[in-house]
């Protein structure tokens, strides 16, 4: 079972709960016509444009115009640039919900994301519905990169969520698809599960 203190359960968003699609999301730019060095080798650590969207640094209307140049594509819409980008989001598969609704019974349950506001605003209207339900009152607390200027693995946005949710880094579990984000929560004294592919739920699910 889990560790007697844990108390707090402290989930990533993207390729935990949400899966991405990061392949379908570079088609999509690709065939807007975007060069193909406007992408990052990989999209659990953005950089560029995507960085600096993702930590709130830049407007929407400023992320469209900078994709439209760096991507050199002057033509393509802020529409369309805004789908080509959503289409990263996946789906949240049902076994991930329930989890949700078995753990909230015993655990506070928490998200800490690297996410721009285009794509929450998608995922809680779109995502978050469970049987006709927004499920966001079952987490306590959401902290994001575009609200807090800050991003994982910062040390800065570990402390945020201490302070904030004043919990304890000791009572507090931590999932997330990056390892690197996970090390750095460790340094921090939290407990953490890497996972990928959603494999979380059949980690805690055997453990609680």
């Amino acid at each position: 079972m889990l560790k007697k203190q844990i108390k707090n359960i402290i989930f990533d968003f993207g390729g935990v709960i949400c899966d991405l699609y990061a392949d379908t999301c570079r088609h999509n730019f690709r065939q807007l016509g975007c060069e193909l060095n406007l992408f990052p080798s990989q999209f659990s650590q953005f950089d560029g444009v995507f960085k600096q969207i993702d930590r709130g640094d830049i407007s929407m209307p400023e992320f469209y115009e900078a994709i439209r140049r760096q991507g050199q594509v002057p033509d393509a819409t802020d529409e369309q640039i805004k789908q080509a980008w959503l289409s990263v989001l996946g789906d949240i598969p049902e076994e991930r919900f329930k989890a949700f609704a078995k753990l909230r019974k015993d655990y506070r349950l928490y998200i800490l994301s690297n996410c721009n506001e285009l794509h929450w605003e998608y995922l809680v209207k779109e995502r978050m519905v469970y049987h006709g339900e927004n499920i966001m009152y079952w987490f306590s607390m959401v902290f994001l990169s575009y609200k807090l200027h800050l991003e994982k693995p910062e040390p800065e946005i570990y402390q945020a969520v201490l302070d904030q949710a004043h919990i304890l880094a000791e009572e507090s579990l931590f999932i997330d698809d990056n390892q690197l984000n996970l090390d750095a929560a460790a340094k921090m004294g939290f407990h953490t599960l890497h996972s990928t592919g959603g494999d979380w739920v059949a980690k805690l699910m055997s453990q609680s």
